[in-house]
């Protein structure tokens, strides 16, 4: 099992863009082989508000590398809303 952990930086004021792109990932991801385990924001009492994580389990190498195939696909997404550490 590969568990793949992407930190974002989020620009607070196009959140509304980063919930758009996040639930555009599902679906690739299963397609895939993998598994969403979910998205992780923290509230205004845990800390910084203008970051996220993502976790997604693959099974294999190759599962993950097919969701990479799948990113130029998913990128059409306003840029400057986030970036990915």
């Amino acid at each position: 099992m590969i568990t793949l952990c992407i930190r974002y930086t989020i620009d607070i004021h196009k959140t509304r863009d980063f919930e758009q792109y996040a639930r555009a990932w599902p679906e690739p991801i299963r397609r895939c082989g993998g598994e969403l385990i979910g998205y992780f924001l923290p509230t205004k009492v845990a800390g910084p508000t203008n970051f996220a994580l993502a976790l997604i389990n693959f099974p294999t190498l190759a599962a993950y590398e097919r969701l990479m195939q799948e990113v130029n696909n998913l990128l059409r997404y306003p840029r400057g809303v986030f970036v990915v550490e």
